[in-house]
């Protein structure tokens, strides 16, 4: 098998990976579970608490990727 099949192959699995994680609603890769997993763990760290809620109040304000980074 040529690296180019091979390549061809790695994305197609990609790709098929990330439709069921956009699909899914119960799944264990749902988009529901990741997101309540990482507000729990945010919650749970109180410097983190802080940078989040800082980030979320100023994000609407910034412009740029390079102003989101940077921030």
């Amino acid at each position: 098998m040529n690296q180019e099949k091979i390549d061809r192959l790695i994305f197609q699995k990609g790709e098929l990976l990330l439709r069921l994680i956009q699909n899914s609603e119960t799944g264990i890769l749902s988009g529901k579970k990741i997101e309540s997993f990482l507000l729990e763990m945010a919650m749970e760290d109180e410097r983190l608490k802080i940078d989040l809620m800082r980030f979320v109040d100023v994000f609407p304000s910034l412009k740029t990727p390079s102003e989101i980074q940077s921030h």
